[in-house]
């Protein structure tokens, strides 16, 4: 069992994981906390208004920050998206063929 304490004093008690040969090994955690998703969503959108609005200066169009932005966004959105990082950890399996990497569930 491996014990984990958040900041704000919450305990976690997480069983180790069961590989498929029958051995045990630590499990590798991705946490979300509660509003994330939606503060990260406020936020790109409080960068897009500030690019949109800096752009209306022809001197800084050039600058492409409104593509910036958009591209932060793509990245930045991709870190919350659990089904997409076990995707990306089931192909990384494949691909290594190692059986230290930890297996989604």
């Amino acid at each position: 069992m491996l014990i984990v304490k958040s900041e704000n004093r919450q305990t976690l008690a997480l069983p180790l994981c069961r590989r498929t040969d029958g051995s045990t090994g630590a499990v590798a955690l991705k946490v979300i906390h509660p509003n994330v998703g939606d503060n990260m969503v406020r936020d790109i959108e409080l960068l897009s208004v500030l690019t949109s609005t800096l752009e209306l200066v022809p001197s800084l169009r050039w600058l492409g920050l409104s593509a910036a932005v958009g591209e932060f966004e793509k990245l930045i959105l991709d870190q919350v998206d659990m089904q997409r990082e076990a995707r990306n950890l089931v192909l990384v399996v494949r691909c290594l063929c190692h059986n230290s990497v930890p297996q989604p569930f």
